[in-house]
């Protein structure tokens, strides 16, 4: 049963803002499409896992995509957890090309591919330090000990795995996305006695999701961008470039003829993930490029934003912060 379904990571959509909206010349732009690259690959090796997912069966089987969990002073994330009556299971989902070798002596995994050599953080000992927080967060919330399994899943097909030397060996718990539900089933007859009821089960689901929480991090300051960089308007989605006017009441590209009545919704949606996710008629209105209170006012109201406050002061908001 899925007790948080699979999204695309805020991290992501941030990123995607991002390169909509800084000049194709920037010194950033490809470090931030390098990143975003990455965190697409991750994404889709994670909906690929859902196909096999999908075999588990729902009353047995309670899956967490994407648990963002605040501990102590910091967070600890998980790809995909799965919480049974009898053990929970960790899974680190690695979805890079190329030749992937395991160096455990040096906490690492080196990829290399197209004749370049990239290091990795060990994605083994990423997953045990999940591990170590998840056991860490159940005895604070006074949860019963349940045993904890973790799992590295390859879902990329293409990827060829190896050892650091012939003399270590891949560690066990690294597999190809094609037997996981092969182990999964071994863990189900290794873990055979019951350490939870299906009631405390169902009340540790709501509190993983109630305590998740999204990595709603500064993505200007990351990539040291200025809001002063980011480009402004309402951008054709055929020409790309060319900045779509308004004009009774609809958007229209003086370059093709395309018309739209919401293409503010995508600038605006970039707004929030880039600068606040608050927004007042004049930021509004810088933004779009657009000159009339009044037509602002009508984006607003067509929109149905919940606001705060009145005339001048009033605030509108874009995006509900959750968490």
């Amino acid at each position: 049963m899925i007790k948080k379904d699979l999204q695309k990571p805020f991290k992501v959509k941030k990123l995607e803002a991002l390169l909509r909206r800084l000049p194709s010349n920037h010194p950033k732009t490809a470090v931030v499409e390098r990143s975003l690259t990455r965190g697409l690959a991750g994404y889709r090796g994670e909906q690929s896992l859902e196909y096999y997912l999908n075999f588990l069966p729902d009353k047995v089987y309670y899956i967490f995509h994407g648990l963002r969990i605040p501990f102590l002073s910091n967070y600890f994330q998980m790809d995909v957890l799965i919480v049974t009556c009898s053990f929970f299971l960790i899974i680190e989902v690695k979805n890079i090309s190329g030749t992937l070798i395991f160096d455990p002596e040096n906490n690492q995994l080196i990829r290399q591919y197209d004749g370049k050599e990239e290091i990795f953080p060990d994605p083994v000992q990423q997953v045990k330090y999940q591990k170590f927080q998840l056991s860490q967060w159940i005895k604070c919330h006074n949860i019963p000990q349940v045993p904890i399994e973790t799992l590295v899943v390859i879902t990329n097909s293409a990827s060829k795995t190896q050892s650091i030397s012939p003399d270590i060996k891949i560690p066990y718990i690294v597999i190809r996305s094609t037997i996981l539900l092969e182990r999964i089933e071994k863990l189900k007859t290794l873990y055979r006695n019951e350490k939870l009821t299906n009631k405390e089960v169902n009340k540790l689901s709501k509190q993983l999701n109630k305590q998740h929480t999204e990595n709603d991090s500064d993505i200007l300051s990351q990539f040291q961008v200025s809001k002063r960089e980011l480009l402004k308007g309402v951008y054709c989605p055929v020409c790309v470039m060319k900045i779509l006017r308004r004009k009774n009441g609809k958007w229209f590209c003086p370059e093709c003829f395309f018309s739209s009545k919401d293409a503010h919704k995508t600038p605006l949606d970039d707004f929030a993930l880039l600068i606040s996710p608050t927004i007042t008629n004049q930021q509004l209105r810088d933004f779009l490029y657009i000159k009339s209170d009044s037509t602002a006012k009508k984006i607003f109201h067509s929109m149905n934003l919940r606001h705060t406050g009145f005339n001048k002061g009033r605030i509108y908001y874009l995006r509900e912060k959750k968490g």
